[in-house]
């Protein structure tokens, strides 16, 4: 076959599925192919040059182009089909080398030809591992279980034996058999079930059983399958399937009257001999198969199974992704987040049969020796009973791991690994208490597993807000797709919280700051009028301070400044002696952007009489090392400046005094929580958005 041209290759192909003797000729008269009908006839060297020198021959009858050969009651017909081949092929005659009549029951479903699969000799052969009929010829390389449908005696069946087998029948079986998907086969007025290697897994081999709810509204129509594989092959579908067969005739028999049938998402639970009930979809569609005719009944129904499965559960769980989302969306404080997402999770029955969540909390009793201790608090629960499961109000997390019990032991564990674990009811790791959810969720099974994860906050300074536990559904395993469900649920309640408590982590800083700016306001005050009386008090005082200390009169002129003032501006006095309030007096030291405002703050203290307390940056940069890293931190360096007027007896401004502190690590600070807070806020729109992504392209390809 090699030495053919590709142009005839599909022929063979053609050829290979033709009833007819053909074989394919060179322009020198060889054979290069013979289909299996061909070799049936074992014509012999001379017939076959007495048939070719007949189509040579000049007056021969021509036929639509065809030479026309007559040789032992046989009519053959030789073609032109490209560069000198030619096909050679018997119209009449070749009926008697046919198999033997069927019986009248197989004759209705009969079609004219057969299904012909060469078996080749030489080197422009098929091979017989390439040959597809193994219905009729003895094929290499088939599958046990192909084999043994081969193998089968169908003699004791109302098909007949298999080389008594009609086109339309040896197709069918050769085309679901090939199948990769399940795919049944009922043929005939006896609904013969013949079925592909595929279905042997829903069948089973030993003890396995199906749960098959055909209809979701009626509770009636659950059966329980027992094993069929392989006593089910050859027989009556009534009958092999007579468990299940009853509530689904009526889409039998609309499928035996020539409609096509098609049933989604059918809930199959499946059992195999030592494992758990795993739940399963399928797609079901009932296909008639033409008859010989065409107008008579279907020759046969084709039960087509597609596993759904895949994009079953992704729906579902997309959907609870969403109702987490739209529970939590309008949570503004922690207390009404931890509700909120255990009402959004209380619709996944399925793949969250219970969920049981702790908040952390300072201790309010701590004891001086003690004084960080956490303690776990219960917020609430969805699927099962806190008293049931014997889940404790509240519990400490300063104990050690070897004192807990339970499921305080599996939470100390998350707290102090801030890792997810898993608990198993195989290994006892599973309180018995978690292994049931409440009536309606899970199946009502026996929860095996359940995952206990921390809730961090979103940010580079992880905290640990919570501790979160999931039981697992029971009938699904926890592969790579239910894992990511799970981070997804456990990742939105967790950037809310971050949103919702960055806020307050804002406020919390800037009332400590200003905490730390009315103390010194007042220790300044006090520090001053002390030093009223005494210039060399006041200098001490001065130059022992931690601030930047000043004073100026109300020209701006310097009257004095502390070393730590020149530090902080990084300049000599003598220098500083110079500088009055005027833009090119400190053009080369404030920062561009805030020299308008920092003289400007000078002249509100002049006009108006009236402290004022300003922030500006110098061109300088801040430099500092990270006391917790080594790393060096650079920036701009920012001043707080507070001023006030010192005024006389007569109602003027005598001298302008106050203190200046490099807040240059605060601003960092600042900056770096400004930035995380954005970081979050991009987190929640790159998760939505992602969730999105995840509802678009979670669903499985079932074509």
């Amino acid at each position: 076959m090699d030495d053919l041209p590709a142009e005839l290759r599909g022929l063979i192909t053609h050829l290979a599925q033709d009833d007819r003797p053909s074989a394919i000729l060179s322009d020198a008269d060889e054979v290069a192919y013979r289909n299996a009908s061909f070799e049936g006839l074992a014509i012999s060297k001379h017939r076959l040059d007495v048939v070719l020198s007949q189509c040579r021959a000049p007056n021969r009858p021509v036929e639509r182009g065809c030479a026309i050969a007559e040789e032992d009651g046989r009519t053959w017909k030789r073609v032109h089909v490209l560069n000198g081949w030619t096909t050679l092929v018997c119209v009449r005659g070749h009926g008697d080398h046919t198999p033997p009549a069927a019986t009248s029951a197989q004759s209705e479903v009969r079609s004219e030809t057969k299904l012909g699969t060469p078996e080749i000799d030489g080197s422009h052969t098929l091979t017989k591992s390439q040959c597809l009929d193994w219905t009729k010829t003895d094929v290499l390389g088939l599958s046990p279980w192909t084999r043994y449908v081969r193998d089968f005696d169908w003699s004791t069946t109302p098909l007949g034996p298999m080389r008594t087998w009609s086109l339309h029948l040896r197709s069918a079986v050769v085309y679901i058999m090939n199948n990769p998907q399940p795919r049944l086969l009922l043929w005939g007025v006896d609904e013969i079930f013949v079925y592909n290697e595929s279905c042997i897994g829903l069948f089973g081999e030993h003890k396995a059983m199906l749960v098959l709810n055909i209809s979701r509204t009626d509770s009636t129509a659950r059966r329980d399958v027992g094993p069929k594989h392989p006593s089910c092959l050859g027989q009556p579908a009534p009958q092999a399937w007579a468990d299940i067969y009853e509530p689904m005739r009526p889409y039998f028999e609309q499928a035996w009257q020539g409609t096509p049938v098609t049933l989604t998402e059918l809930p199959v639970m499946m059992q195999r001999e030592g494992a758990a009930i795993e739940e399963k979809f399928f797609d079901l569609s009932l296909l008639p198969i033409v008859g010989q005719h065409g107008n008579d009944r279907p020759a046969g129904v084709l039960d087509e199974l597609v596993d759904v499965t895949q994009t079953v559960r992704g729906r579902r769980r997309r959907d609870s992704v969403r109702y987490v989302g739209q529970a939590i969306g309008s949570a503004t404080t922690l207390k009404q987040l931890w509700p909120a997402f255990l009402t959004g999770l209380e619709p996944a029955v399925v793949d969250a049969p219970y969920a049981v969540f702790y908040s952390i909390h300072d201790d309010d009793s701590a004891t001086h020796a003690r004084p960080f201790e956490k303690n776990c608090v219960l917020e609430g629960t969805v699927g099962i009973d806190a008293s049931y499961a014997a889940l404790p109000e509240q519990f400490g997390l300063g104990m050690q791991l070897e004192a807990g019990s339970g499921i305080i032991k599996a939470c100390l564990r998350v707290w102090q690994n801030l890792e997810p674990i898993t608990l198993h009811s195989a290994d006892g790791s599973l309180p018995i208490g978690l292994r049931r959810a409440s009536l309606g969720r899970a199946f009502d099974d026996e929860v095996r597993t359940a995952i206990i994860m921390p809730i961090m906050t979103a940010v580079a300074d992880e905290e640990i807000l919570g501790i979160l536990i999931i039981g697992l559904s029971p009938r699904s395993p926890y592969d790579e797709e239910y894992k990511l469900w799970t981070h997804i649920v456990s990742d939105l309640v967790r950037k809310r919280a971050t949103l919702i408590i960055l806020p307050e982590v804002q406020r919390r800083a800037q009332r400590i700051a200003n905490e730390l700016n009315n103390s010194l306001v007042h220790q300044l005050r006090i520090t001053t009028l002390q030093a009223e009386q005494s210039e060399g008090k006041f200098r001490r005082m001065a130059e022992s301070a931690p601030q930047g200390m000043y004073m100026f009169d109300s020209e701006g002129r310097t009257l004095h400044v502390n070393d730590k003032y020149l530090e902080i501006l990084g300049e000599s006095r003598e220098r500083h002696a110079t500088r009055g309030p005027h833009h090119d007096d400190w053009r080369d030291q404030v920062h561009d952007e805030d020299l308008d405002r920092f003289l400007q703050s000078w002249h509100t203290i002049i006009q108006k009489k009236v402290p004022v307390t300003f922030e500006y940056r110098l061109k300088k940069p801040w430099k500092s090392i990270d006391d917790a890293t080594g790393q060096e931190l650079e920036g701009e360096t920012w001043l707080l400046a507070n001023a006030f007027p010192d005024i006389g007896t007569d109602g003027e401004i005598v001298a302008v005094m106050g203190w200046l502190t490099d807040v240059s690590h605060r601003r960092m600070a600042e900056q770096v929580l400004a930035q995380r807070l954005n970081d979050a806020l991009e987190n929640k729109r790159q998760s939505e958005n992602f969730i999105g992504d995840y509802e678009t392209g979670f669903a499985v390809d079932t074509s």
